[in-house]
């Protein structure tokens, strides 16, 4: 039997199938005892329990509504009533479950190829594979609309055509969408990764390109995201390109990736200011970054209509 029980002033309840009824308690006693024990240290730590999408995708809670595919074939009552216990567990938990279901799997259930569908909607649906990232980071998740604002004043800085800054405004919010095939966790921890979780790591620039090449047949797209790693000096990753074999809209993510990194907090170590960003960029330009993106990146922040694009101390 479930401990809680949540005020019905219409009578609802009554109105729910046996299957609702239990769907519903399954969910409500699994966020109960699971989820509610540990959702305040993780909200003190800034993290989010990745490992919950394991016991989330046995119950069925990834592409509810979905038939096929290893999915359950619930009504969408019962994906309501699902979303609503885990919301009463955590905010974040719920966008985790919905994203996953609704603006991931969905689109590959209705558009995607039947290759796609077979590939993708199965690892998605136990957990094995995600396509929501971002949940505890400051300023609207992993921040992409900040990001792109960036990526599209800087393009223009540069002078790239309005083509190419659409394109450089599209990467910019999903680059590093193939980060949802690693375990998260183990980037929180202080320390170096190992050779084996770095490999892994190393490799989310391809991921991310293979995830998006079905979806945006633009091969200027993959080639930025598979790039975006790359360093001027050939010892970046994933392919150890250099100086001109980077394109250029790579190098404007780039610099763009390492702003973002070194200005949002950590559990292991304290956001930097803006300035001591701007002032590390400097320092590695040439060697990690191209000299003249990271100089009209610096040069963004002189006009007062540019300031706001400076990520303060308390939205870091």
């Amino acid at each position: 039997m479930t401990t809680y029980r949540g005020v019905d002033y219409y009578g609802i309840e009554s109105l729910l199938t046996e299957e609702q009824r239990m769907v519903q308690d399954a969910v409500r006693d699994w966020v109960e005892k699971e989820f509610v024990p540990v959702v305040s240290q993780h909200h003190r730590d800034g993290t989010f329990p990745i490992e919950v999408a394991k016991p989330l995708g046995e119950m069925g809670v990834f592409g509810a509504t979905l038939n096929g595919y290893g999915c359950a074939g619930l009504d969408n009552v019962a994906y309501g009533l699902i979303m609503q216990e885990l919301e009463r567990g955590d905010s974040g938990l719920r966008s985790f479950a919905s994203v996953q279901s609704g603006l991931v799997m969905y689109p590959i259930y209705a558009y995607g190829s039947e290759a796609q569908k077979e590939k993708w909607l199965p690892r998605l649906q136990s957990g094995e594979a995600r396509g929501c990232l971002g949940l505890t980071e400051p300023d609207h998740g992993s921040d992409p609309g900040s990001m792109a604002t960036r990526a599209v004043a800087l393009g223009r800085k540069l002078g790239l055509s309005e083509d190419d800054v659409e394109v450089l405004a599209y990467v910019a919010s999903v680059h590093d969408v193939g980060m949802g095939q690693i375990d998260l966790t183990v980037l929180q921890e202080p320390g170096s990764l190992d050779d084996e979780t770095w490999a892994r790591v190393a490799m989310h620039p391809l991921r991310s390109a293979e995830i998006v090449k079905p979806i945006e047949f633009q091969e200027q797209v993959t080639e930025i995201i598979m790039a975006h790693h790359e360093r001027i000096d050939g010892k970046g990753y994933p392919r150890g390109l250099k100086g001109q074999e980077i394109p250029i809209g790579a190098k404007i993510i780039g610099v763009l990736d390492a702003y973002e990194s070194m200005t949002i907090g950590r559990p292991y170590r304290h956001a930097m200011t803006h300035a001591e960003a701007l002032q590390e960029l400097r320092r590695c330009a040439g060697t990690q970054f191209e000299s003249r993106v990271v100089e009209a990146f610096g040069h963004l922040y002189q006009s007062e209509e540019t300031t706001k694009l400076v990520r303060t101390a308390e939205a870091a």
